[in-house]
């Protein structure tokens, strides 16, 4: 078995610029690789369902009621959690509204709402600061 020497003149072994720079030919860009642009989804979210309610004979939403109604029946307290949390952030999602009024563009009084949320939030001192 061949040792290599802890002395090691580099002078004797030249680096070949190629070998160092060579990739592996994996990742990055590369022309016409991807997805062309403009190119829409292969499954459109309505075309599943609708196909779904097709072969089944139900809605979509029946579909989920009966399933989610079997789990209890079965006792399967895994997948009715599941479906107790999908059902939630779907209500709560529908639920949440955000309103964003304009107040107009006085900047004086955004920064004393600001000021003031900022007071409210800020835990008070002995002195009063």
């Amino acid at each position: 078995m061949n040792k290599i020497p802890l002395d090691l003149d580099l002078a004797k072994y030249p680096l070949n610029m190629n070998q160092i720079k060579q990739k592996s030919g994996r990742g990055g860009v590369r022309p016409g690789a991807g997805r062309p642009k403009g190119t829409s989804n292969k499954i459109k979210i309505e075309d599943l369902i609708d196909s779904i309610e097709s072969r089944s004979g139900m809605s979509f939403q029946d579909q989920i009621a009966s399933n989610y109604v079997a789990a209890i029946v079965r006792e399967d307290w895994a997948r009715v959690e599941n479906y107790d949390k999908a059902l939630l952030n779907k209500i709560v999602a529908d639920k949440t509204d955000i309103t964003v009024e304009n107040v107009g563009d006085d900047l004086n009084l955004k920064a004393e709402a600001f000021k003031a949320a900022i007071e409210a939030l800020t835990p008070k001192t002995h002195d009063g600061k």
